[in-house]
């Protein structure tokens, strides 16, 4: 284990073995009890990191000036594994995160996305929706806004690839209707011409579009996916048709798969992205086991082996329960069957863990969160300048 903290004018680096369960390791070269450690240091440590009393928060304090890039990554890398293993209150993560979301390296921003993102299926209850919602717009809305959806001439790379990550969760996770608004206008201009929209945008163009579309845009999608050269391209088409949430046009966009219209494994699609959400996620599960049969008849051989993960998405022991019974026995049948219905399994166990220990924390976080800016402000936002 090696160590990074300051002494005198500059910094010392203190490297040990750690050859036992426990060690102590004293700093000889600094001057009294110093301002902060970073305890893996260069990252190149292969070890989670668990900070007792102030360290953590002393860490963050200068973390722009403190830590490099690597060790950005990894202190957030660690946060989210220990909320996942409860050794931290994911309270106390969601807290910290902002002294990390504007940082202006694109790894830092989409790292911490592993912390913040995708609570509301099963963490956030419907009445804390709107603050976890703004919680994300307070996050990632000003960058969101100063990227905007269209490249400019002089990005680099890190730039168009932050892009679509960070536009995806204000208009699908944080529900900005200004982002909605804009993702189908560009949607509809895509379907007309495809230079119209960035390749690298195309998905999440496409996917937001189609999570807040209606019946002429599902049709419009379909029709497009029908005449579509590109593979890629009618690949996003195919799972954006599993994205509407209207229960009428998800009982059409089902049975697509049951067609011969297109290669059933790009078809598949539209049920995996249907069971991506929980106000859908009932209609795929139900629709793969009413038919079975014939799902199976479609797919190539070993397809099935991949069922399961319809049912990946649940955190509760009924379903869990319900998918062991249904797909042992089918899916298990197939090369890989076995181990992939014992991933599912498992990913439920752990998600009704996690929720068991975190959604309490969740809800005290978000019923204390004060919104740190006004949503005129984050809009003003846009003004400034990306940081590279």
């Amino acid at each position: 284990m090696c160590l990074r903290y300051p002494a005198g004018a500059g910094e010392a680096r203190q490297c040990t073995l750690l050859d036992q369960e426990s060690a102590e390791l004293r700093l000889t070269k600094a001057t009294g009890c110093p301002g902060w450690v970073e305890a893996n240091a260069g990252a190149n440590g292969y070890y989670r990191l668990l900070y007792q009393g102030d360290l953590l928060a002393d860490l963050l304090k200068n973390n722009a000036q403190v830590l490099s890039l690597p060790e950005k990554v990894a202190l957030i890398g660690d946060i989210a594994a220990l909320t996942r293993n409860g050794k931290i209150p994911l309270a106390q993560a969601l807290a910290l995160v902002p002294a990390l979301a504007a940082d202006p390296a694109r790894l830092v921003v989409t790292k911490t996305m592993e912390i913040t993102t995708g609570l509301q299926d099963h963490l956030v209850s419907d009445d804390l929706l709107p603050r976890y919602r703004q919680y994300l717009l307070d996050l990632y809305g000003g960058r969101a806004r100063a990227l905007g959806w269209k490249a400019k001439a002089d990005e680099d790379d890190d730039t168009r690839l932050l892009r679509p990550q960070i536009l995806g969760v204000i208009a699908n996770r944080a529900e900005d209707a200004e982002a909605i608004a804009e993702a189908k206008k560009l949607a509809l201009a895509w379907l007309g011409d495809h230079k119209a929209v960035d390749p690298g945008m195309v998905r999440v163009v496409l996917a937001t579009a189609a999570r807040h579309g209606d019946r002429d845009l599902f049709d419009r999608m379909l029709a497009a996916a029908r005449q579509e050269s590109d593979e890629t391209f009618r690949g996003i088409l195919l799972y954006c048709l599993g994205l509407f949430q209207d229960p009428a046009i998800i009982k059409i966009a089902l049975p697509i798969v049951l067609s011969d219209e297109f290669d059933n494994r790009d078809s598949l699609s539209i049920v995996f992205a249907c069971a991506e959400r929980r106000q859908t996620r009932d209609f795929a599960y139900s629709f793969v086991k009413q038919n079975w049969d014939l799902l199976i008849a479609k797919l190539p051989t070993d397809a099935g082996a991949s069922t399961p993960y319809v049912a990946a998405g649940y955190c509760d022991a009924e379903h869990r329960q319900d998918a062991a019974n249904f797909f042992r026995g089918r899916s298990t049948e197939y090369t890989g069957g076995p181990r992939i219905l014992m991933q599912v399994l498992e990913g439920i166990d752990l998600c009704i863990a996690y929720k068991n220990a975190q959604e309490a924390s969740v809800a005290e976080f978000l019923k204390a969160y004060k919104p740190a800016q006004s949503a005129s402000a984050v809009a003003a936002d846009s003004s400034r300048p990306v940081a590279r």
